[in-house]
Parts: C-alpha cells; structure tokens; sequence
C-alpha cells in the first residue's frame, strides 16, 4: 500500500470531475479506504467549492431506517443547510463499487436518507449527490449512469421517448443523430444525449432484434410499440432508482477499531501543523453544532489551550461572553452545577482531567453530549 502522502499529492495531478471519478473505479476496497476518502472529499471540494473532513475511521450506526457501517465527511462551512454526508454499506464491507444509502446532516441531525435499490457505485453516486445537495426532495428518484437526477422522479423517460416518436409519426428505423435531434428540445433537463447512448447500449444488451445494419450505420428499430413493450426493461439497465426520505431523529453509534487499524497499515502520521488544523476545524464544527462535545489530549505545551482559544476569538466569543472556561479539576456535583447553570454557552474544561476518575461525573458528562434530541 502507498503512503498516505502519495494519494494527497496524487489528487493535484487530477485536472477536473472526471479525473477523480476514473480514479474512484480502481479503488475499491476496505483496505484503499483512505483513498476512497481522499477521492470523494476532492470531489465535492471540487465540485461544490468547499471543503471536506473526513471521521476518522468510520460509524457503525443504528436509527429508524436501519443500521450499516458508514464513512462520514464534515463540511468545512454548511452548504445549503448541510454540514456532513455519509456514505454506507452493509456489514462493513466497503467497497467503492457498492455503497447501499448515502445520510445528509444539517446541525449534527439526520436529515435526508438516500437509498439505492441496488448497490451502486461511487462514481454514479457522487455527481448525483451533488445536484442532489443543491435541489434535495423526497421521494423516488432515478439516477443516470452519469450521475444526473431525473427531476420526472421515478418516471420511464423512455415512455416520453416513445410519445416524441409517436407525435412525429416516426415508422423507420431511426439512427442515433436523429433521434437526438428530436428529443434534445422537448427532454433538455433530462439531458438527451445520455439517453440516446444508453438507450442504444441497453437495446444491444437486451433487445438486439431491434437493432438494425451494422456499424455506424446501424439504426434502432423503436416504430409501432417496440419501445414501450422494452421501456422497462431497458429503464432498468439504464437507471439506478433511490427511494428518498426524511432522515432519522434518532441514531446510535457504535466504534469501529478494525477500520482504524487497517487505516494504520503503511500510512504516514499526519503532520503537527495537519494535526492542529483539523482540531481548529472540530471546535468550528462544535461552534455550529455538527456535534456536541470535542475531546483534545496530548502532551503539555504544544498549544492545545491557545489553539481552541484562538479559534473561538475568531468566531467572536471570549471568555465569559459566549464561552465559559473552567481551568483546573472539577467534582460530579460541581460539573453538574456547571452544566446546567452554562446551559446556553460553550464550555471549556483545561486540565479538568480528573472528572474522567469519578463514575458519577463520567456518567454526567455522557449525558450531557449525548446525541438524543433531549439530553439529560
């Protein structure tokens, strides 16, 4: 396996989209998860101008809509009411060829549940996740090989194909250009161009017969009801369907070490100033309520205290004004007196290890970051 930095400075040799789709098709298992993770976080930092964190290791989940193993991505800044997405699998078996639901989060809380009816692959799935994000909605929808969102929602575009021939008394044979110049105005947001080649793959794939001549030549035979007797069949090698629904209220989450530890093999650590940044980035996250609690360890004296300090200045709170520091240890019943009086403001515990010693206080402090919609 490569060292971890070979993949980041891999991506800068990637020119665009396409590049990291067709790097995305080689990455397939658990093992090259980091390069899934890179990949995918380059994508959407591509695509949709912001930047990606991704979990450490990954979230093995339980709520309302199931349970699965799931690789989740924190947004830098919220985009359209989103602040992470999780991409899922079934029984821990990562693969980059067969993600089972993708999960939206706004605020740290479920949101929106995207699940396809068949394992599908990342590189259909994040051009369609990205139009997604930008215009969200429930129901069913399809997805094109390309990745784009079917606005029809479930609906056989191929029946529109056959009425558009219908309306123009089509009766021959009819070749691939012409039937593009037909349809590219009356099916523009369904991007005619992709229906007409995936059209012409699914009828050599499953209706040959009405494929007629040789060649460039060869014309597709969709007169009288051909199409219409095919349109499903050929709808379902066409399409990916997603069935899409209000997310969770409530989830739970078990740790996974066996990813983590795979992740260890042949990785290089993660730079100081790498270090530092990402633990800015998640007392921003908190700030914007993506999560409700930061751990920070480490040695003394490497700039944890001034580091998060410098980090809530920046978001216009100081000490007393929007956050409350609390240096030195503190008893269970003084940390519940705390919690409750602080309620409404971000707390800062430094050097208040020994709350970790008492049962009591661990007790309270697990309550108090619980991920449940009321927290006691």
């Amino acid at each position: 396996m490569k060292p971890f930095s070979s993949y980041l400075k891999e991506q800068d040799n990637y020119a665009g989209y396409d590049d990291v789709l067709n790097a995305l098709t080689e990455a397939v298992s658990i093992s090259d998860m980091q390069r899934v993770g890179s990949l995918i976080a380059s994508y959407f930092s591509r695509k949709l101008g912001v930047k990606l964190i991704r979990l450490p290791g990954g979230e093995e989940y339980y709520n309302a809509t199931g349970s699965g193993f799931g690789v989740r991505f924190f947004m830098a800044s919220p985009l359209n009411g989103f602040d992470s997405i999780r991409f899922n699998w079934a029984k821990k078996k990562i693969n980059s060829a067969a993600v089972d639901s993708v999960d939206l989060f706004s605020k740290g809380k479920n949101v929106y549940n995207v699940v396809f009816d068949q394992n599908t692959s990342l590189v259909k799935i994040l051009p369609f996740m990205f139009e997604f994000i930008q215009s969200p909605q429930t129901g069913y929808v399809s997805v094109l090989p390309e990745g784009s969102l079917n606005e029809a929602r479930g609906e056989n575009v191929l029946l529109k194909v056959d009425e558009i021939l219908k309306k123009n008394n089509v009766t021959d044979p009819i070749s691939r250009s012409d039937l593009y110049k037909m349809i590219k105005d009356p099916l523009k947001r369904e991007k005619p161009s992709v229906i007409v080649s995936k059209l012409f793959d699914g009828l050599k794939a499953t209706n040959p017969h009405l494929l007629i001549g040789s060649g460039r030549r060869q014309k597709m035979n969709l007169t009288g009801n051909n199409l219409e007797r095919a349109a499903d069949e050929l709808h379902d090698f066409m399409y990916t369907r997603a069935k899409v629904t209000s997310g969770s209220k409530k989830e739970t989450y078990a740790a996974d070490d066996h990813v983590e530890d795979l992740e260890k093999k042949g990785l290089e650590r993660l730079s100081f100033e790498q270090q530092l940044e990402d633990m800015r980035q998640a007392v921003r996250l908190l700030y914007r309520g993506v999560t409700n609690a930061v751990f920070i360890g480490g040695r003394g004296g490497i700039g944890k205290t001034f580091n998060v300090e410098q980090v809530l200045d920046e978001l216009g709170l100081q000490d007393g004004e929007g956050y409350f520091k609390n240096a030195g240890s503190i008893s269970a019943a003084g940390l519940y007196r705390m919690l409750f009086k602080k309620r409404d403001e971000l707390i800062m515990f430094d050097d208040s290890d020994n709350v970790f010693g008492d049962q009591e206080a661990r007790n309270t402090l697990k309550g108090a970051t619980d991920t449940k919609p009321v927290r006691n």
